[in-house]
């Protein structure tokens, strides 16, 4: 337990923190076997056996580590369960059509204002749509089982899945004629993880705008921006946020890069502060309720090339030394974490780069994942020590886990340095920009 964790739960044992892992659920991690599932069922499609195609499909969606996909097959009928965050769909396919549906909220009181919300969001939907069952808000997708192709229903799911997860908490937040439905299968956290969680979010969030308080807004305009991102992005990876907490995250995020061209930064940066404010200022056990476990087939980011994370970290390491050669170590440290966490926030990254960054934020915030039941201690802040032996092993583990599907991956751990933890941030991240990810 760090030290953080001991202070709020001293009398705690160590057994009731589970080691977790962190950062929004990728799918871009598909093993050689199952993206061979991908090919044959589109050939099987291809060749009307249908049923079969779908079964290599759901085998494709599956990620066995969390076992987010069940199908179950009988004769020439088949049902299945695909999980996403807070929704679970349900659907069943036959030797004519492929149905799919998810329960979104429940209707105590039919209100105008409710449903003319989902009408209007009907008309940005391609594969689903809303519909009421009984007292129900559902999503729902129809189709001729010979239009139902792989690549349709992965975009189908995908869009049903994403809207289905990202609406039920914030629909039911903003109407009071609607209750949650369809969360039996949620599991929570425990009250100790939970509050491990919301005190890391005060902390964080507070220390954060304490800092820039005491900035001259103009001055320190760019460093701030980036401060500001860099905790939303920081508390995206580590405290899995879900519902109505992600979307006001998410919303801060915006204010950014919607902005960016026709708004000063200093206005910038002062909106971004005061949405986190109001963050701030929520009652505990709202800003608890956001902490459950779930599980995930869909990322919510998209891949992108490898090159676009170059070209963020470059531009940031660059702008980093005006801030280092005038000695506000503080922020450098801050932006040297946005080089990376920007990207790992907004794209869905290769296996081998999301796993360098954990080493990066476990390093960082050594205090919060001893926390949540992680034992090395790859950084003591007190002593300025690293655990170098330890931080290159798990570097060169890396490598050697991935190199059957990236067999041009070379990570250079000897080329860290452990000088201080500026030093070994700007060295993790020159030797980021150099990860050949070629697959095989």
């Amino acid at each position: 337990m760090g030290l953080l964790g001991k202070l709020f739960f001293p009398d705690k044992e160590e057994e009731e923190y589970v080691v977790t892992k962190f950062g929004r659920y990728s799918d871009n991690n598909k093993t050689k076997e199952q993206l061979d599932q991908w090919k044959e069922a589109k050939k099987l499609f291809v060749d009307k056996k249908y049923l079969d195609a779908l079964e290599l499909f759901f085998k494709y969606l599956k990620d066995n580590n969390i076992d987010n996909v069940s199908f179950k097959r009988d004769g020439d009928n088949a049902t299945f369960e695909v999980y996403q965050g807070s929704k679970k769909i349900d659907g069943s396919i036959n030797d004519v059509s492929f149905k799919a549906s998810v329960p979104i909220a429940q209707m105590t009181k039919r209100t105008i204002p409710v449903l003319r919300k989902l009408l209007e969001k009907n008309y940005s939907l391609y594969y689903s749509k809303f519909y009421m069952e009984d007292d129900k808000l559902c999503l729902h997708i129809y189709n001729d089982l010979r239009a139902a192709t792989p690549e349709k229903l992965y975009y189908a799911l995908k869009e049903t899945a994403l809207n289905a997860d990202r609406l039920d908490d914030i629909l039911v937040d903003d109407f009071e004629t609607l209750k949650a439905v369809g969360t039996g299968h949620i599991e929570e956290n425990s009250e100790a993880i939970r509050q491990v969680k919301y005190d890391f979010f005060k902390y964080w969030v507070d220390k954060t705008l304490a800092k820039i308080e005491a900035l001259n807004p103009d001055t320190f305009a760019g460093g701030i921006a980036y401060m500001l991102l860099n905790l939303v992005y920081k508390m995206d990876y580590l405290l899995l946020p879900e519902g109505k907490l992600t979307e006001k995250m998410e919303e801060i995020n915006a204010v950014f890069w919607n902005n960016l061209k026709d708004m000063p930064a200093v206005e910038r940066n002062n909106r971004m502060y005061n949405k986190l404010k109001e963050l701030s200022a929520w009652d505990e056990e709202e800003v608890k309720k956001y902490f459950y476990k779930t599980k995930h087939t869909f990322s919510i980011t998209k891949p992108t090339g490898f090159k676009n994370v170059i070209s963020t970290i470059q531009e940031t390491m660059k702008n980093v030394q005006w801030f280092q050669e005038n000695g506000h170590f503080d922020i450098s440290l801050e932006m040297l974490e946005y080089a990376f966490a920007y990207s790992q926030f907004s794209f869905s990254l290769p296996k081998p780069a999301t796993e360098l960054f954990d080493v990066v934020m476990q390093v960082n915030h050594n205090d919060y994942y001893k926390a949540m039941g992680h034992e090395e201690q790859l950084y003591d802040r007190a002593t300025k020590k690293f655990n170098n032996d330890d931080i290159i092993e798990k570097i060169e583990d890396i490598t050697e886990k991935n190199k059957k599907r990236y067999p041009h991956l070379v990570i250079n751990a000897k080329a860290i340095n452990f000088a201080s933890l500026q030093a070994f941030n700007q060295s993790i991240l020159s030797e980021l920009v150099k990860l050949d990810l070629r697959r095989k």
